[in-house]
């Protein structure tokens, strides 16, 4: 299982973001909601997303040309669908990894 902590699309690039917010996931309380995460994160990243940092946080951004994603309603969509129930969480886990 220590595949799923690799990145699944290092060509993308910033590899060592994801695999920190991975390994950022183990430290959540709920081991089920813990897991949850992690299988959406890995398969975002999978489906070619990237993180970016702007002036105030870090970015979740599609890229079409590498990816599973149609357009960008597709991924916001997504997002909406999957991760937004986890938002909570995640936010725990990008504080983690800024640590």
């Amino acid at each position: 299982m220590n595949w799923l902590f690799e990145d699944p699309a290092p060509d993308l690039g910033g590899s060592q973001v994801w695999t920190s917010l991975f390994r950022a996931t183990l430290k959540l309380p709920d081991r089920r909601r813990a897991c949850q995460i992690h299988i959406i994160l890995w398969h975002f990243r999978g489906f070619g997303t990237v993180i970016q940092r702007t002036h105030q946080e870090l970015k979740m951004t599609p890229i079409f040309e590498a990816g599973w994603w149609i357009d960008e309603q597709h991924f916001e969509d997504y997002k909406q669908i999957f991760l937004r129930p986890y938002a909570a969480e995640l936010r725990e886990c990008i504080q983690r990894m800024e640590e």
